[in-house]
């Protein structure tokens, strides 16, 4: 599994840190990252591979390597997983 962090996500958080506004977006980054780790942690109870997960200025992208594993069940469950987190 790779591990990236997107080099806007640096760029971003120095303006928000000259500008004052950490606090919320901090809130936001939170937030997010709680929604992808509920999808990460779904598909790895599955048994799928994750290919990469990149951190972005906004939130957390995950790649899965063989989703096509999981049937349609397994799958809406790995997809409503981060909106449960959210909940």
């Amino acid at each position: 599994m790779k591990f990236k962090v997107h080099p806007l996500f640096f760029v971003f958080w120095l303006i928000f840190a000259f500008l004052g506004d950490t606090e919320f977006i901090l809130y936001i980054f939170i937030a997010s990252a709680f929604h992808e780790a509920a999808h990460i942690l779904a598909y790895t109870l599955f048994g799928a591979e994750l290919n990469s997960v990149q951190i972005l200025p906004f939130g957390i992208s995950a790649t899965v390597k063989n989703a096509a594993i999981l049937s349609c069940k397994r799958e809406i469950i790995c997809a409503s997983a981060g909106p449960f987190a959210n909940i």
